[in-house]
């Protein structure tokens, strides 16, 4: 392999290292704080909510998730409280679900689609026909 080919090659491998951590998910947890959480035995503190509505939704009204999901809510007639990136206190709210959760489900389970959808012991990330159904279940449950 010629030089020229040998540089190329460990730039693209540096680029592809460079890229792999600079997009994957980022943990606030440290290896202290990492518990393995049974499905059926998720702790949730649902008693610290101030909502009154069963369906908390965080999200930015220019997202098409997010107008989904509200057009959603809407025509079922749920109620719900919205936390939108314009609010004063949207990313402390955030904060503070994200600790009640843990995880997220949906398109991911680290909280990384907008819209973030809370509702009774789930979490759900992104919004689709599948997290529809699911939060459909949810409610009549």
């Amino acid at each position: 392999m010629s030089k020229g080919k040998t540089v190329l090659f460990l730039s693209l491998i540096i680029l592809s290292v460079f890229l792999f951590f600079f997009f994957s998910p980022k943990s606030d947890a440290s290896l202290r704080d990492v518990q393995i959480i049974d499905e059926r035995q998720k702790i949730i503190d649902v008693t610290s909510f101030t909502e009154d509505e069963e369906i908390v939704i965080f999200g930015d009204e220019e997202n098409e998730l997010y107008q989904d999901s509200i057009l959603f809510l809407r025509e079922g007639g749920y109620r719900y409280t919205e936390y939108l990136i314009s609010d004063s206190n949207f990313l402390e709210k955030l904060d503070e679900y994200k600790r009640m959760y843990g995880y997220s489900e949906g398109m991911s389970s680290s909280f990384r689609y907008y819209p973030l959808i809370f509702i009774k012991e789930k979490a759900f990330s992104g919004f689709n026909s599948v997290i529809k159904e699911e939060i459909e279940k949810e409610l009549k449950i």
